[in-house]
This record gives C-alpha cells, sequence and structure tokens, in this order.
C-alpha cells in the first residue's frame, strides 16, 4: 500500500465517518468542511480556497478504490464506494506492512527486536509485554 497524499488522506478520512458514498455525496462532505474550516480561519485573514470539481474528487476515490481502501458497486448510473477497513484497521495494516518492510516476515526476528527496544528503556516493560501475552495467550 502506498503512502496516501493530503487530498487522498482527507477522503478516506471522510469516508470512514460517512461509512458509503458517492462521488457528489463525498463532494459535498469535503467541500463543506472545507468551508467550516475556511470560515474559522477568515477573522485570520487567510486566502479564500476555490472548491474541489467533482472530477477531482471521482478522480482521488478511483485513486483509492485501485489502492484498495474502497470498494465499489454501481447503482444506476453512480458508483456507491464503501470503506474496506475502518480507521483502526487501515492503521494495523499500515504498521504491519512497515514491519515486514523492516523485518521481512519473520515474527521471531520482530518479536526479538521488540524485546531489545524494551529492554533498553528498563526491564518491567518486557515483563508487562510477557504478562499480557500470557493474557491474551499467545505464550504460557
Amino acid at each position: 500500500m502506498s503512502e496516501l497524499g493530503p487530498l487522498q488522506q482527507e477522503v478516506i478520512e471522510t469516508m470512514w465517518r460517512l461509512r458509503r458514498a458517492t462521488v457528489q455525496d463525498m463532494l459535498d462532505a469535503v467541500n463543506a468542511r472545507r468551508a467550516r474550516a475556511e470560515d474559522a480561519r477568515d477573522s485570520a485573514g487567510a486566502r479564500k480556497t476555490e472548491p474541489l470539481a467533482y472530477t477531482t474528487i471521482m478522480t482521488v476515490m478511483t485513486q483509492l478504490w485501485e489502492k484498495k481502501l474502497l470498494t465499489r458497486r454501481k447503482i444506476g448510473r453512480a458508483y456507491v464506494y464503501r470503506p474496506t477497513s475502518d480507521e483502526r484497521g487501515y492503521h494495523v495494516s499500515r504498521l504491519q506492512e512497515f514491519i515486514a518492510g523492516l523485518f521481512g516476515r519473520n515474527e521471531s526476528v520482530v518479536a526479538s527486536h521488540l524485546l531489545d527496544a524494551l529492554e533498553d528503556e528498563g526491564g518491567g516493560r518486557v515483563d508487562e509485554l510477557i504478562r499480557e501475552l500470557r493474557e491474551r495467550k499467545y505464550i504460557e
């Protein structure tokens, strides 16, 4: 999964809130949020931004669908998009990819590095982690 750009991040975060949306639904939600943010900044004399175009949001939602962060189903003439996971699931997936990139897919190497890092901070954290692993029945 590649990094998300700022607009992609804004759209996926809005989608987690909406749970399902057409391009028009997303356009309305993103432009409304931006207008509220702009109203809050307006007193500071910030420069006005133009509302986003329908085609911009359509492109971003297609990109998120291609990255498998959204599903879509055609209803009539429009696609209805849904997120493939909630926000927590997305972040867990990103973390797993990050760890795999650092250590490969070898769980024992990852666990060893985590234990080394925790020991460097003080042995009490290792005991706490072992206790939690036992409670979750990952170890005996």
